[in-house]
């Protein structure tokens, strides 16, 4: 039993609060957005963190820049928007149309957490239903990053880069490519620093069957990369979670445009 705060789900709760107060165009005060959360307002931080970082992540108006103290402005803790304009900030969440965009946090509706989607994508989980359960497309990311995360073991798989902050969950299969499952499927995943996966989006390199890097001679422009060439990628400890053989023959097509 897991007896952390749950703070997506209070992000969950206060997406609902803030987008009506936005529709309302009216700001909110941390006790009155505290109380429908159950929590103190002191606390209120802890929810408002997640929907500051979606909304940074997805260059979404500042969403929680509604929420303020007795100063009429937020809190120290707002870093999501310039202080010096901060009713240009207010103008665009209230003029941002919140109701075509679904609650990010649904999947945090019954109390689950990321993390553990994330560990239930590497069980015996259906992609499809777990995806089926987050529906936002940020969320899905998120989720699939942490699932890299941990089958990868935090290290690009072509460098071994062990830096967190520098590692993301690239798409064999590009995402607009992909079905509901095949979006979550870990097996159409790959972890890879900011580099790495730069260079695997734009094809300069694909990753042939038997998992040696294959560099794109038509595309590169230089030699910078020539000791890629030949390497070996690092698997994760399952081959269940892959890389998917079809996904990777999908890459080497339709992204890098190599022959077999």
């Amino acid at each position: 039993m897991n007896d952390r705060p749950n703070h997506e789900e209070r992000a969950y709760l206060a997406w609902n609060e803030l987008t009506r107060a936005a529709g309302e165009r009216r700001r909110l005060r941390y006790k009155e957005i505290g109380q429908p959360l159950g929590i103190h307002h002191r606390a209120v931080g802890f929810a408002l963190g997640p929907i500051h970082r979606y909304c940074i992540r997805e260059k979404l108006p500042p969403l929680s820049i509604l929420v303020v103290n007795g100063t009429g402005r937020p809190g120290k803790g707002f870093t999501a928007w310039e202080w010096e304009r901060f009713d240009e900030g207010c103008e665009r969440v209230f003029n941002y149309p919140w109701a075509s965009r679904s609650n990010p946090f649904l999947y945090a509706a019954t109390g689950a957490r990321i993390e553990e989607l994330a560990t239930e994508l590497l069980s015996t989980a259906d992609p499809g239903e777990v995806y089926s359960r987050v529906r936002d497309r940020g969320s899905a990311q998120d989720l699939f990053r942490k699932a890299m995360l941990k089958t990868y073991r935090s290290r690009c798989a072509v460098c071994a880069l062990p830096i967190v902050e520098a590692l993301d969950a690239a798409h064999i299969k590009r995402w607009s490519a992909c079905n509901h499952k095949e979006r979550l499927d870990p097996a159409n995943g790959i972890l890879l620093c900011r580099n790495d996966h730069a260079l695997f989006d734009a094809g300069l390199f694909a990753v042939a069957a038997d998992g040696r890097l294959r560099l794109n001679r038509a595309r590169l422009k230089s030699d910078a990369i020539d000791e890629l060439d030949g390497t070996v990628l690092s698997r994760p400890a399952s081959p269940d979670h892959g890389p998917g053989i079809e996904y990777l023959r999908w890459h080497r097509e339709h992204t890098a445009g190599l022959d077999e």
